[in-house]
């Protein structure tokens, strides 16, 4: 069966595997009804391949922010999306944004302090300038308890593919891009340990924060040459 699908559907690996945990479902109710007596399934293990998790290049990120969009429901889609670029938040984490859950500290600074709807997981993430600008834009939209007038996910996927296309993206264009986008480019390349990128995630394990380290040729060019310069000096050749 697998085979089959390999050859004739021309399945990737993870598809394959999707479609065997449901089957191993069926599988599984038809012994419990004893339609079967053995588990075709017993030792066998699914494989599956570790999925690249992808972000925008500053370049990408700088089209879309400049990109010139004529209707209000392009433009709060747009808006949002580039909320979660400089925030991490999910698309539902947005959606469920009050004003209660901005945050104004001591210093002045302004944090968005909530729980994440999938996980229930707390998280605190400082509003830099782009995202105040964004919610300034949109206060008078408050009145529904929302903090953000938020489009439903299918007309917010829509857009997405029309800036996709707008901008001449050479990657797909969808939300969860912009969670990647805020752990790679945003945080992590810009020297953000790790450690402070999780907790601003809501993550509950670091490990799920690493498959977002995916560090850029760029940043390591930068990270060598701050490096070149601390040690220079420090260490002698004698020849």
């Amino acid at each position: 069966f697998v085979f089959y699908l390999q050859v004739e559907n021309e399945f990737k690996t993870n598809t394959i595997s999707d479609t065997l945990v449901t089957l191993r479902r069926i599988v599984k109710k038809a012994i419990n009804k004893g339609v079967i007596n053995k588990d075709p399934f017993f030792g066998y293990e699914l494989e599956r391949e570790r999925a690249r998790h992808k972000n925008l290049t500053k370049e990408e990120l700088d089209k879309i922010l400049s990109v010139e969009l004529s209707k209000p429901a392009h433009q709060i889609s747009r808006d949002i999306f580039v909320l979660a670029c400089f925030t991490g938040l999910a698309y539902v984490d947005i959606k469920n944004l009050t004003p209660e859950k901005i945050v104004t500290m001591e210093n002045g600074s302004k944090w968005i302090q909530a729980q994440r709807k999938k996980t229930g997981t707390p998280f605190n993430v400082r509003l830099m300038d782009i995202p105040l600008t964004i919610i300034e834009r949109y206060k008078d939209s408050q009145a529904s308890g929302q903090l953000l007038p938020v489009p439903s996910k299918g007309v917010v996927d829509n857009v997405l593919r029309y800036i996709h296309r707008k901008c001449e993206l050479k990657q797909g264009l969808n939300f969860h891009m912009g969670r990647h986008t805020f752990a790679s480019l945003i945080t992590l390349s810009e020297g953000v340990p790790i450690e402070t990128v999780s907790r601003m995630l809501g993550h509950k394990n670091i490990k799920t924060t690493q498959i977002y380290a995916e560090v850029s040729h760029d940043k390591i060019l930068q990270d060598m040459k701050i490096l070149s310069g601390r040690i220079v000096g420090k260490y002698t050749w004698v020849d």
